[in-house]
């Protein structure tokens, strides 16, 4: 949740307990679940997580221990160790 000020060094399990549909390599609506991978397999752990605040490429995430920030999806904490970014929504 964009409310929520906590970092979750995890989110992978959240991503894979079935309360979650993929959407695809772009936003269709705001509000919706972003995951950074390293690769676009489903077992593939989310290394970076964050919320669709635009369908146009703009996310709000937590930067571990760093501040909450908005900021492009192609720009993250972990910019370069990715390969892969996916929406998700809630079912």
């Amino acid at each position: 949740s964009t409310k929520n000020r906590y970092w979750m060094n995890y989110p992978t399990a959240y991503m894979r307990d079935g309360s979650y549909s993929y959407v695809g390599t772009k936003a269709t609506a705001t509000g919706q679940k972003v995951a950074y991978k390293y690769q676009k397999g489903p077992t593939d752990n989310c290394i970076h997580s964050g919320i669709a605040v635009n369908k146009t490429g703009t996310i709000k995430s937590k930067w571990g221990q760093a501040p909450l920030m908005q900021h492009n999806v192609k720009y993250s904490p972990y910019e370069g160790k990715y390969t892969v970014v996916q929406y998700y929504k809630k079912k």
